[in-house]
């Protein structure tokens, strides 16, 4: 982690920019990570539901599609945001934000990037000042600085959709063969 300076606002507004891990923006990659498996077991499961001729099945295969879908949604987010969550105190402009928003656990942040634009941050945080990460590409691309426990723990529960979906997709393609 380290704090910006007058030398790495210069530094930053003469480097080219180039987009890094954490500067991908959502496009059609994101789509179809996010969307390819979990499309792939309701199409698969709904054929095969039809093949045996299991008109009611078909109905409960487009219920758990919705959810595998939604839940395969969800893990590409925490996963991107993890990943986030990771990369950016080791690798952007790390500055302190200070609280803009009357004080309770909801607060907005207000931080300035190297070139001097306001950016505004959301977290649920009682303290009047807080560390965050930009990307010095986009520095409206922000993540709080969390401790490690934090950050492993985000990485489990993104692990554990995952896992979740994985399971739900499994359970999907056992209901169309066995139906």
């Amino acid at each position: 982690m380290r704090e910006y300076d007058v030398a790495d606002a210069a530094r930053c507004a003469s480097a080219p920019t180039t987009a890094s891990a954490g500067a991908r923006r959502r496009g059609p990659g994101w789509i179809l990570a996010g969307l390819g498996p979990s499309v792939a077991a309701v199409v698969g499961t709904g054929a095969l539901v039809v093949v045996r001729d299991e008109p009611t099945a078909l109905v409960l295969t487009a219920l758990l599609g919705v959810v595998v879908v939604l839940l395969n949604l969800a893990s590409a987010a925490t996963t991107e945001r993890g990943f986030q969550m990771w990369v950016l105190p080791r690798r952007g402009v790390t500055v302190t934000a200070e609280r803009t928003s009357p004080y309770g656990k909801s607060g907005v942040y207000r931080y300035t990037d190297p070139s001097g634009t306001s950016h505004t941050y959301s977290r649920q945080a009682y303290a009047s000042r807080i560390r965050i990460s930009h990307h010095p590409d986009d520095p409206r691309l922000a993540v709080g600085v969390y401790p490690v426990v934090v950050r492993v723990l985000a990485a489990l529960g993104s692990l554990a959709l995952w896992a979740a979906t994985a399971g739900l997709v499994y359970l999907m393609f056992r209901m169309g063969n066995t139906i």
